[in-house]
């Protein structure tokens, strides 16, 4: 098996960084946390007298909001 130096390993890990944060940067969030399917599950928790523990809270899809052009 062939062992690659630490500076390559570096400059990979360094590159993979720096693709992946400038991929996030631009995208509108397209969803939210879906608050009435959160309320209904806890109330229906509460009459059975069990309690939520939410890992991931459920989402819904949102249109995006369109920006008002910029005015100079």
């Amino acid at each position: 098996m062939k062992r690659f130096p630490a500076l390559a390993v570096l400059a990979c890990v360094t590159v993979v960084a720096v693709l992946s944060g400038c991929a996030s940067m631009s995208q509108p969030a397209t969803s939210e946390i879906d608050s009435v399917m959160v309320a209904r599950v806890e109330q229906a928790a509460r009459q059975m007298g069990t309690a939520v523990i939410w890992v991931n809270y459920p989402t819904r899809t949102v249109t995006p909001r369109a920006q008002p052009a910029a005015t100079k």
